[in-house]
This record gives structure tokens, C-alpha cells and sequence, in this order.
């Protein structure tokens, strides 16, 4: 019965050979089973014990040693599976065996032996092969049988040198799976990596191609473009990745580019690493990447310069970045003359932390032709003053392409920041804007958004002891024509007066503020007071943060008034607010018309003591969406704090209480979490 199945595997091995015309390796296979057959056959009874013993624990067709390979065929993706442990000095009796793909299996009128089940069409159909310790000769043996039968569309080669010589990881498939591409990795020479190429590119789908840590030289890439003009199979867009360079290969790269353009889009990354210059490079015939240049890292401005007047006017190149260099006014002077020479329009730019004064600011502004079709500018990370401002309001305006702009200024005074303000009101975008501005001990410093991709809260910022005035009047041009989520003012002396004055704009405006945070700004009882009397432009807030003022409990009554009207309120912060004993049932008594919308408060260093607790407990309970409660830095005492934990009556209302006290952590895991609706968090 044995000698039956063994059979079978056999001769399912010789007709996974004879699919592709390799019935010599199959006969090979055959002879070099025979002896074993027999072998094993002969010593059956002596070696019974132990080959049921092998046979139990799962290991009985493993191979003995590492050079002898372990191979099974694998009906469901008819392919020849080579044992991943598969070592150097065995890989040449299976090259013929890896990523063999049979032909229909005919079943003939003497064949009894049921067919092999027919794979599903929509399976994805795989092979795969990882081998160490491989010699260059061996690596090279395996490619050309890969090129020489290629039966797959896709394939994935990933060769690396290690200590103990070349490792190689292979798959091929008969669809794309998002893997595809040729790898190599390690100082190997130049001859090698160019014959691999030459040997895979052409027969298979490879649209990505790396090599790292290698020295390449000019006639490397050259004769690698070369074998990619050859290449007969469809490819959208080949990628080129290569690290350890220096900036002369860079040239000659760019230099051979330049000289025979190839593809119409090209995307050409540079980066400066310890360890040389990084180059990716994705080109094709159709805009399916981001086309373009970019340039990382501290790299000569000579070099960038001659990167762009290379590849610029040949290729398609609507955007250009610049990152973390050294960059002039003559630098900006010659990239407007070069993108004037273009025959595309540049969409994209951005030079963040690249040491730009306010002189490239005037380069910038009059070189205005060659920005006609910009839609978003970042200008972030420089060292702009108020000289540049007239200059920069004079690229936002005659850019009218312009949508989205990032720019930062330091050094800045505020009538410059007015004269920007102004700008922004006369010439509002449909976009959501973020202006923040701080006074930092070197002057004003002021920061404008108007991208979603870096607006996290859309509004205005102000940072710092800025003069009432000030803030009053930015916010009038703002407030009005922007849509403002958040109002943010810490650190500043604020009065009555300004807050009925801010609840009169907001009122005008459009747009409903979600988010008020006056913190530290010397706010009084009064401020409260004028706070409440204008809720009508109010009524949408959800967040709310009056901490570190001075109030007393006398703005209690307006705490409630507020938490009344606003039905949507979320989170509500009155931190180091001088509040004591006094105005806690009363606050208390305020929450509960936020009891299905309150999930963060904070009353956290303040002046409450145990007395306060039962009020405390009763918004715990109350409040059915508390996820959130923070009382540290009040006067409780152990005892107090001990009566705070009132884990029991929360379950029971199905809440899981979690309570922080300092370095005591105290809460109820007896139960799975996912059995209760909700879980508080108490700070104390």
C-alpha cells in the first residue's frame, strides 16, 4: 500500500515535468527515488518502530541533511513546492523544479488514477522559493533558468548580501498582487546586478526595481534604461530605487534622463542619508504618479539648481519641494527663469525650512509669470519678516489659481500682521483657515494655513500678551468671512467689554463657533456675565475652557446659565477657577441639563473638600455620557476620596469606574468590559 502512494507521488512529480517539457529532470527524479524505494522497503520491518514514531510527530518526509531538498506538488496552484530551508550547494537539482506551472492533465483511457482537481480560475496561483548561502554563480543559474522558461506573469526577486553569502527570496504568479518587483540589496558588483536585470526585466512584470548600498555608476543606469526600452510586457510606471550614491552619479543620471527622455512623467525623489544620497525614480507614459521633483536634506543649492535645469524642461513636472537646504534669492531668481522656459505649468510648491529671507520673498513676487497656474504654495519654516509681507500678499493675490497656502513669519509687527489680516478679508477663500499668532520673546510670530490636510482646529489662535485691541480687531476681519470652528485666546488681559463685543461679531457671522477657549486671560466675574447675556451666538459650542481665571462663586449663576443654553456642550473645563464648597450643589445642579451630552469635565484644582462629594457623585451618576471626570488638586482628604469610588452604584447603573488617585490606581475588572455601557474615568 505503501509503495502504491509512493508511486502516485512520483508519477505526479513526472507530470508536473512533462507540463513543460522537462521529462529528462522528471526521469532523473524517478531513478534517484528508485534506490530509496527500494532501500526503504527493505529495512520496512526492521526500522518499523521508528518510522511510525517519525510518522506521528509529523516529520517523516523531512529531509536529513540541509542539501537534500524536500519537494511536493501542490494541487491547488499546480506549481512545484521547494522546501524554504532549501541551502547553496542543493539549489542546482531543483532550479528546473521552482515556479513550474503544469499543462491540463489529459486523462487518458488507461489511466484509472482520478484526475488532480482543476485549480479555480480566480484563485491566485503561487510559488514561492526563499534560499541562503548561495554563491553569485548559483543566484546567476537561477535567474537564467527564470528567464529561459518564463511561464508566469508577475515575479518578485529579492536578493540580499549577508555574512554568510547571497540570500534569495523568489515568488511568481499568474496575476498581480501588489509584491512585484526586483530587489537587490549589499556591495555586490556592478556586472552582476546589470546581467540580473537584463535577464528579468524583459520576461517578467516588474515595476519596481531597487538596488541599495551597491556602487552603480553612469554606464550602470544608462545600459539599465536601455534594458527597460526592451522590455516588450506593458508596464505603467517603472520604479528605480537606488541608496549609497553620490552626487556625481546623480548627475549622470539625471544628466542621461535629460538627454534621452524616455517616458513624458517622471517623479524623481532625492534624499540626503548618513549614508549617501537615496534616489526613487517612477516614470511612465501616464499620470498615475505624483510628477515631479523632490529634494530632502541639506544638499548644495549648485547641485538642486542643476537637478531642475536638466529635468524641467524635458518632462512633465507640475510640482516641486524642497526640504531642510540652503536656498538664495539667486537660487529663486533662476528657477522662475526656468520654469518660464517649461512648457507645464508648475501646481505645487513648497520650500519649507529652507532658510528663505525676505529678499526671496521680492525674487518670489517678481518672478510672478512663471506662477500663473500655482494652486498651492508652503512657505513654512523660514525666516520671513514684515519686510516680506507686501511681497507675499502680492503672490496670493495674482496667483488666482491659488488654493491652498502655508506661511510663517517671524519678527513680524502688528501693523504688518493687520496689513495681512486685511488681505485675507478682502480676498476670503472658500477654504478653512487657521491663523495663529504668538508673541515669543523675538516679537510677534504669525502662522496662516488654509489646507485640511494640516487643520486640525479651523480658526483663530492667539498666543501671548497681546493687547486686547489687537485681538479685538483681527478678529472682526477674520470672524466674518471665514468659517472659525474655534476662538482661542490664552495668556492675554481680557475685560467685559471685549467679550460683548466678540459675542456681537460672532452673532454676524456665518459660520457656528464649536470650540471657546479663554485661558489665563484674567477674566473676572463680569467677563461671565457679558459671556452669558450673549449665548445667542453660542448655542452650537461643544467645548468650552475658562480654567486659570479669576472668578469667584459668584459666577456660578452665569456657569449655569451657559450650561443651559448650550445643549450641545461636550467638554467643559474650569481648572485653578478659585471655586469652593459654596457653588458646588449649585454647579451640580447645572449639570444635569448637559446629562446626555457632558463627556469631559474638569474641576481640577480648585478649592473642594469632602463636603463637596455628594454633589460630586451625584453628577457620576447623573450624567449618563461622563466618560471623563477630573478633580486632582482639590482639598479631599482619604476618606473623602475613598467615598469618590462608588464603583458599586455605578455598575449597577451599568458603568465600569476606573479611579486615578496619584499612584494608586483602584478599579473593577471582575467583570469583561464589553458587559457594561460605559466606563468612567475619575481623576482625584
Amino acid at each position: 500500500m505503501e509503495d502504491k502512494e509512493e508511486n502516485e507521488d512520483i508519477n505526479v512529480a513526472k507530470d508536473a515535468f512533462d507540463g513543460i517539457g522537462k521529462k529528462d529532470a522528471a526521469e532523473r527524479l524517478l531513478e534517484k527515488a528508485e534506490p530509496a524505494r527500494d532501500k526503504r522497503k527493505k529495512s520496512d520491518h526492521d526500522d518499523e518502530p521508528a518510522r511510525n514514531k517519525r510518522k506521528k510527530s509529523g516529520h517523516e518526509d523531512e529531509p536529513d541533511s540541509p542539501g537534500q531538498s524536500s519537494i511536493s506538488y501542490s494541487a491547488e496552484n499546480r506549481s512545484i513546492i521547494v522546501a524554504p530551508h532549501l541551502q547553496g550547494h542543493s539549489i542546482d537539482n531543483v532550479l528546473i523544479n521552482v515556479n513550474v506551472e503544469r499543462d491540463e492533465r489529459k486523462k487518458s483511457d488507461h489511466d484509472n488514477k482520478p484526475a488532480l482537481e482543476e485549480p479555480d480560475s480566480n484563485k491566485r496561483k503561487i510559488s514561492r522559493i526563499n534560499s541562503s548561502h548561495l554563491t553569485k554563480d548559483t543566484v546567476m543559474d537561477f535567474c537564467q533558468m527564470l528567464s529561459t522558461h518564463p511561464c508566469r506573469v508577475s515575479l518578485g526577486l529579492d536578493i540580499k548580501m549577508t555574512k554568510e553569502g547571497l540570500t534569495l527570496s523568489c515568488f511568481t504568479c499568474v496575476e498581480m498582487v501588489g509584491e512585484e518587483g526586483l530587489s537587490i540589496d549589499g556591495d555586490l558588483p556592478e556586472d552582476f546586478i546589470l546581467n540580473i536585470c537584463t535577464l528579468i526585466i524583459p520576461k517578467y512584470i516588474c515595476p519596481s526595481i531597487s538596488v541599495c548600498n551597491s556602487h552603480l555608476t553612469s554606464n550602470f543606469i544608462e545600459k539599465l534604461c536601455g534594458v527597460l526600452k526592451m522590455s516588450t510586457i506593458d508596464r505603467q510606471s517603472p520604479r528605480l530605487e537606488f541608496s549609497y550614491l553620490t552626487e556625481d552619479r546623480v548627475m549622470n543620471f539625471c544628466q542621461m534622463l535629460s538627454t534621452q527622455p524616455s517616458w513624458k512623467y517622471l517623479s524623481l525623489f532625492i534624499t540626503m542619508t548618513k549614508d549617501g544620497l537615496r534616489l526613487d525614480c517612477i516614470t511612465g507614459d501616464s499620470q498615475d504618479c505624483e510628477e515631479g521633483l523632490l529634494f530632502h536634506g541639506d544638499l548644495p543649492e549648485d547641485f538642486i539648481w542643476n537637478v531642475c535645469t536638466l529635468i524641467i524642461p524635458k518632462y512633465y513636472c507640475e510640482r516641486l519641494t524642497v526640504c531642510k537646504s540652503h536656498l538664495t534669492s539667486n537660487f529663486i531668481e533662476k528657477l522662475c527663469g526656468v520654469l518660464k522656459m517649461s512648457t507645464t505649468d508648475l501646481r505645487f510648491l513648497v520650500l519649507t525650512d529652507t532658510h528663505l529671507t525676505d529678499s526671496c520673498a521680492e525674487s518670489l513676487s517678481s518672478g510672478l509669470d512663471a506662477f500663473s497656474s500655482l494652486q498651492y504654495l508652503d512657505l513654512s519654516k523660514n525666516s520671513f519678516t514684515d519686510s516680506s509681507v507686501p511681497s507675499l500678499i502680492n503672490i496670493i493675490l495674482k496667483c488666482t489659481s491659488l488654493m491652498d497656502f502655508k506661511m510663517e513669519f517671524s519678527h513680524i509687527t502688528e501693523d504688518a500682521v493687520m496689513n495681512f489680516c486685511q488681505m485675507l478679508s478682502t480676498n476670503p477663500s472658500p477654504k478653512p483657515l487657521c491663523l495663529n499668532i504668538q508673541m515669543s520673546k523675538e516679537g510677534l510670530r504669525l502662522s496662516c494655513y488654509t489646507d485640511n490636510r494640516w487643520i486640525k482646529e479651523k480658526g483663530l489662535l492667539f498666543h501671548g500678551d497681546l493687547p486686547e485691541d489687537f485681538i479685538w480687531n483681527v478678529c472682526t476681519l477674520i470672524i466674518p468671512k471665514y468659517k472659525c470652528k474655534k476662538i482661542s485666546v490664552c495668556n492675554s488681559h481680557l475685560t467685559s467689554n471685549f467679550m460683548e463685543k466678540l459675542c456681537g461679531v460672532l452673532k454676524m457671522s456665518t459660520s457656528d463657533l464649536q470650540s471657546l477657549e479663554l485661558t489665563d486671560a484674567h477674566l473676572t466675574d463680569s467677563c461671565v456675565e457679558s459671556l452669558a447675556s450673549g449665548l445667542d451666538a453660542f448655542s452650537p459650542l461643544e467645548s468650552l475652557d475658562l480654567s486659570k481665571n479669576s472668578f469667584t462663586d459668584s459666577s456660578v449663576p452665569s456657569f449655569i446659565h451657559i450650561m443651559l443654553m448650550c445643549s450641545n456642550l461636550r467638554s467643559f473645563k474650569l481648572t485653578d477657577a478659585h471655586l469652593t464648597d459654596r457653588c458646588v450643589e449649585s454647579l451640580s445642579s447645572g449639570l444635569d441639563a448637559l446629562i446626555s451630552s457632558l463627556k469631559y469635565l474638569d474641576l481640577s484644582n480648585n478649592s473642594f473638600t469632602d463636603s463637596s462629594v455628594p454633589s460630586f457623585i451625584h453628577i457620576m451618576l447623573k450624567c449618563a455620557n461622563l466618560t471623563d471626570f477630573k478633580l486632582k488638586g482639590n482639598q479631599f482628604s482619604p476618606d473623602g476620596k475613598k467615598k469618590l469610588n462608588v464603583k458599586e452604584e455605578l455598575q449597577r447603573c451599568g458603568c465600569l469606574l476606573t479611579v486615578y488617585d496619584c499612584s494608586h490606581i483602584f478599579s473593577d475588572w471582575s467583570r469583561n468590559q464589553q458587559e457594561y455601557k460605559r466606563q468612567l474615568t475619575l481623576w482625584i
